[in-house]
């Protein structure tokens, strides 16, 4: 009996292997896929495809990555150098690629192996986001759809595009005030990513709107899409609403819709349990602390200007000092809504 060799055992060289693994993904979604696709290719355009696997050391595996670093931003003009995560996530995609021809028994070690790759949250990309300025800017949207959609960003903590894009009105309860969410980011966690989130007062009125012009149960089925007019995820929703901020003469933010859901996320962690609002916004609390909750100079100056009492009253009690918030009336939507403070 002779041990088999690794040419025995399947492609030895990067190309091949690389186009067999991804082949054998159909586990994965498009986004993945495509995703998957665009470290292959840098791992290509590097390396050469008929490149030998046992060839590739830890020391190319490191050039690779300054190569990356410094020279693998392809989607623009004004910049060579990729950002710091995105090298992280690039990385970690091609050890998973080589961890997987190290079980194949292709290769001994794996090159990758001590690089860099954990993703961190970027605070310089981080903005808080008042509802002060989501109302400014909905001034300037004459679509109710588009309204809906930034409304549940901002006001709901969902993702956007993809949790939007897949509501139906069979998940929107308004007499409940309950909204059934479904990620297809988790889907294949225990849970199917399905969560219920509580419909907050400053969401209500646009999700009501939509309701009363399209009459769902009655001119259209339950289970008809909340929003019709995008019905895919791959579709661009950021240049609309870029168009809606320049001429409401607001500057655009970094990260458009991520940082409205983590602005959401850092108010609701000021007044209820973190459980909760994780379980709301469908996030570890290790990831709420690391990607979404941000420092506010609001809770500076609470923290400067009161004594800090072992007795912390209820949250949503109002003191004797504090003046009772201001309501905002949302023109067309003959509704009155309190922000958060």
């Amino acid at each position: 009996m002779i041990e088999p060799t690794a040419d025995d055992r399947g492609p030895v060289t990067l190309g091949p292997f690389l186009e067999g693994y991804i082949n054998s993904r159909r586990d994965v979604k498009d986004s993945t896929a495509a995703t998957y696709r665009k470290t292959i290719t840098a791992l290509v355009d590097y390396f050469g495809a008929d490149r030998r696997l046992d060839l590739i050391t830890a020391g190319d595996a490191e050039l690779w990555r300054i190569e990356q670093a410094t020279n693998g931003n392809q989607r623009d003009q004004q910049r060579k150098d990729m950002a710091d995560n995105s090298v992280r996530r690039r990385t970690g995609l091609a050890r998973q690629f080589f961890r997987h021809a190290v079980k194949r028994k292709l290769i001994a070690d794996n090159p990758f192996d001590g690089l860099a790759a954990a993703v961190r949250g970027n605070v310089k990309r981080q903005q808080f986001v008042p509802a002060e300025t989501i109302y400014a800017a909905l001034k300037y949207v004459a679509c109710p759809q588009l309204r809906a959609v930034i409304a549940l960003s901002r006001f709901g903590g969902l993702r956007t595009p993809s949790e939007t894009l897949e509501l139906t009105w069979q998940d929107v309860d308004l007499t409940s005030r309950r909204l059934t969410v479904r990620a297809p980011k988790t889907e294949h966690f225990e849970d199917g990513g399905i969560r219920f989130c509580p419909i907050f007062d400053e969401l209500y009125p646009f999700l009501l709107e939509l309701q009363d012009a399209v009459k769902p149960g009655i001119d259209c089925p339950m289970s008809s899409p909340v929003i019709t007019r995008w019905t895919s995820s791959a579709q661009n929703l950021r240049t609309p609403f870029l168009k809606v901020l320049r001429r409401a003469g607001i500057n655009a933010w970094p990260k458009l819709f991520h940082n409205m859901r983590a602005t959401r996320q850092t108010e609701l962690l000021a007044q209820f349990p973190a459980k909760d609002v994780c379980e709301w916004l469908g996030n570890s609390q290790a990831v709420a602390m690391k990607h979404y909750a941000m420092p506010t100079d609001d809770s500076f100056q609470r923290a400067i200007c009161g004594s800090i009492s072992a007795n912390q009253q209820v949250s949503g009690e109002a003191t004797p000092n504090e003046k009772p918030p201001k309501t905002i009336a949302f023109e067309g939507s003959g509704q009155v809504v309190t922000p958060v403070q």
